[in-house]
């Protein structure tokens, strides 16, 4: 960005990069709970069909959660409802704060109070003279946010998080043509 732009069309310009990456963050968690969908809740699955599972869940909350945290690299550190005139109703309110819940004590951070998982000891023994004790750990593979409608309500949520940011965004554009394009890429990259 030059020197010679006004601060208020700075903070725009700054404001349209964060912008640009929620939406990134929202299409990935939206994408990930998207695979959610192709669980069966009548069928038993594997440990590394379950895996699989909570790899996409994982993916779901941290990229959601990623858009309605703070982060660094600029004043815009969160994003806000209200920033892109969106609303929740209370049901979406509840998902909204489990999903952030859930970020910020299970998937994001490994808390104590919502850890499930288990240490089990095993003999070994080794001929007549040598035995010792080894472990092996194993923790819950359950899934959070899957069952009934609640997959669909959350997409539902997500998408009316997108349009809102499609509207801001869009409003930037107009507004910013003249600075545009803008193309984000890591620190180092030419």
């Amino acid at each position: 960005m030059t020197d010679h732009l006004d601060a208020l069309t700075k903070d725009k310009i700054e404001l349209l990069k964060r912008l640009m990456i929620w939406q990134a963050d929202l299409q990935m968690s939206l994408s990930a709970l998207t695979f959610l969908l192709e669980v069966d809740n009548d069928k038993k699955y594997g440990f590394v069909e379950l895996r699989r599972f909570k790899c996409y869940e994982t993916t779901f909350v941290i990229a959601y959660g990623r858009t309605f945290t703070k982060s660094d690299g600029s004043r815009h550190k969160q994003l806000s409802p209200k920033l892109i005139g969106v609303s929740l109703d209370d049901e979406e309110k509840e998902f909204h704060e489990r999903i952030l819940k859930a970020r910020n004590k299970k998937y994001a951070h490994a808390d104590l109070d919502f850890a499930h998982i288990r240490l089990d000891p095993i003999p070994l023994k080794m001929g007549e003279d040598f035995s010792c004790l080894v472990h092996r750990v194993k923790w819950d593979e359950g899934l959070e946010f899957i069952g009934g409608m609640l997959p669909y309500r959350i997409q539902d949520m997500i998408s009316k998080f997108q349009n809102g940011l499609y509207v801001k965004t869009n409003d930037l554009v107009e507004e910013l043509h003249d600075h545009l394009p803008i193309y984000l890429r890591p620190d180092g990259f030419d």
